[in-house]
């Protein structure tokens, strides 16, 4: 379990109260809870920005690479989440699951578990490149 008890980063620039960005080791930053979360509370819900396949060759390689989700495998489109949503990091035993509103163009992370105060809420990012290939 990755906490952080430093001051946050970024406290609230969204508007959350409820969480924070703060260092997460060799991670480099990540989404900390400020507040305890019950299994199966919803912690965020966040609007997208969806790229079409021709953005997502033109932008191959860049940093952006390494903050986008698979959106639509139909449309083969990306989404880059705003609010907390694409700084979430990867973790083999994830304490938080997300899922996609297509049509709202939404993502919605809920606690996988209880989450505690200054404890890192992380992702499960799929199979290697599923969250940001889109030939997949």
């Amino acid at each position: 379990m990755n906490t952080s008890s430093s001051n946050p980063i970024y406290p609230s620039l969204t508007g959350h109260s409820d969480l924070y960005i703060a260092p997460a080791g060799e991670k480099g930053r990540g989404v900390f809870a400020a507040r305890n979360f019950r299994k199966g509370e919803l912690i965020e819900r966040c609007c997208i920005i969806e790229f079409d396949q021709k953005d997502h060759y033109r932008y191959a390689g860049n940093i952006l690479e390494h903050y986008v989700f698979l959106w639509d495998k139909r449309k083969k489109s990306l989404a880059l989440a705003l609010g907390f949503g694409s700084l979430y990091n990867h973790s083999s035993e994830p304490n938080c699951s997300y899922s996609r509103e297509i049509n709202r163009k939404t993502l919605l992370f809920r606690a996988r578990q209880d989450i505690f105060p200054n404890q890192e809420i992380t992702i499960h990012y799929g199979p290697a490149g599923e969250s940001f290939n889109p030939k997949t």
